[in-house]
């Protein structure tokens, strides 16, 4: 381990990138610097922002996004104004929940598509009964006899349930 901890630290510290030589004629180089403010200072005196830090999964994954067949199902036939205030109340449903920008647009395609699809199944986070903390409430209260009732189920999976109550804000 100690010989990976001295090569990812050999890697780190060699000298940034100082642009092209073409840049390096104009004067357009600039080197940025950590300052102990939590930004970067370049060599031209002005504080730079941090980049945005990458999720577990990666800046760029996005896992509820449609695949190209979907995509082009969902988007086969120009949406109709309530097709459009359907998906941006979603969308905003979903950011309200906490779902990252890409992620709340991906979902409400999902659900755009499921629509067109006429699939009668629902995902957990549409549904009243999903509590704050991911818990089924109507699991809880015995709505549904043969699940726990500690059933904390993954929200944006397409799935039926008899106890489904559609939530305030969704469509």
């Amino acid at each position: 381990m100690g010989k990976w901890l001295d090569r990812l630290h050999s890697e780190i510290s060699e000298t940034p990138y100082e642009g092209s030589s073409e840049s390096a004629k104009r004067g357009d180089s600039i080197l940025s610097t950590p300052t102990h403010e939590g930004g970067y200072e370049n060599s031209r005196g002005a504080v730079e922002a941090l980049p945005a830090a990458p999720t577990k999964r990666g800046p760029t994954a996005r896992i509820y996004r449609l695949i190209r067949a979907q995509g082009d199902e969902a988007h086969a036939d120009a949406w109709s104004a309530d097709t459009i205030g359907a998906f941006i109340v979603r969308r905003d449903a979903f950011l309200r929940r906490g779902y990252g920008t890409d992620d709340a647009d991906d979902l409400a395609e999902r659900l755009t598509l499921r629509d067109r699809e006429q699939d009668g199944r629902r995902m957990c986070v549409e549904c009243s009964h999903l509590g704050e903390r991911g818990r089924c409430l109507a699991a809880a209260g015995g709505q549904l006899p043969d699940a726990d009732r500690r059933l904390e189920p993954v929200p944006t999976i397409l799935q039926r349930c008899e106890a489904f109550g559609l939530r305030k804000g969704m469509t």
